[in-house]
């Protein structure tokens, strides 16, 4: 899930949904998406998730909170 066909040039990202924790980083993503984006639209939502995943998975944006 770390592969996305839209950066075919992309330098390979960090595992955003790694082996060890797979299903609490989802339940993560999905509350992030919900307080960030409730009064919004499908697309508005379907953006945010987008971006949430992007820096996740971005070697420019770093692991510490």
């Amino acid at each position: 899930m770390t592969e996305f066909s839209h950066q075919p040039n992309r330098v390979k990202p960090r595992s955003f949904f790694g082996p060890d924790e797979p299903l609490f980083q989802l339940e993560q993503l999905g509350k992030t998406v919900y307080l960030e984006s409730s009064g919004e639209p499908y697309k508005g939502k379907l953006a945010v998730a987008w971006v949430i995943v992007n820096r996740a998975t971005d070697q420019r944006w770093k692991d510490d909170p």
